[in-house]
């Protein structure tokens, strides 16, 4: 039985199971959403970097300003997601620099590209996973051009996508199946940190 909760504008889908078999439950997902939020933003000190918000260009702009020439041990994670670019730039700093990420509540969408290229994955949150999407032509035919151009290169990210998920050691291959058959813009299915680490173990 699938249940629903709302972040932001997203609809984030989860099964009702046992985590350590599968998607997070219900339990866990309103156990995380009790965790206080903190201030959206993102800081530096000693080493770790917490970051609460979207993952916009500005965000990143903010985060490349504060660790210029520092080291960055940890990165601390309570995000909803955004621009895919944005998650590509971060999955390739934490991968390089052997970065471990905490998620301190939800990191979904863009997020999960970082999130799942640490070596360390650490804190009580939950991941959502999904693939990118468009939303429906608009019949105008200058957008129309623009909007086939774009689904181009959202076939590229998602196939970039697919890969990293079989290459990780943090999904399984049922893991997998179920993202790419029950996710769509609106519909994210849901991990606990907790399982992720499990199938390191397996």
């Amino acid at each position: 039985m699938l249940s629903f909760k709302n972040v932001g504008l997203i609809m984030l889908a989860t099964v009702s199971t046992v985590s350590m078999a599968g998607p997070a439950t219900d339990v866990e997902i309103n156990s995380v959403k009790n965790i206080p939020k903190l201030e959206s933003g993102v800081t530096y000190k000693n080493g770790v970097v917490t970051w609460v918000g979207p993952f916009e260009y500005g965000e990143l702009m903010t985060f490349e300003v504060l660790t210029e020439g520092k080291r960055v041990n940890k990165i601390r994670f309570d995000s909803n997601g955004g621009r895919a670019t944005v998650g590509d730039k971060m999955a390739e700093f934490v991968k390089n620099n052997n970065v471990e990420v905490e998620i301190l509540r939800f990191c979904d969408s863009a997020c999960t590209t970082v999130a799942i290229n640490s070596p360390k994955l650490s804190g009580p949150g939950i991941l959502g996973f999904h693939l990118s999407y468009l939303p429906e032509p608009s019949g105008d035919m200058i957008g129309d051009i623009g909007y086939m151009l774009l689904s181009e290169r959202i076939k590229d990210d998602n196939a970039s996508y697919i890969k990293m998920w079989k290459d990780n050691p943090y999904l399984t291959d049922s893991d997998i199946e179920l993202i790419l058959s029950e996710s769509n813009m609106d519909v994210t299915i849901d991990y606990s940190v907790e399982y992720l680490n499990s199938n390191l173990k397996k």
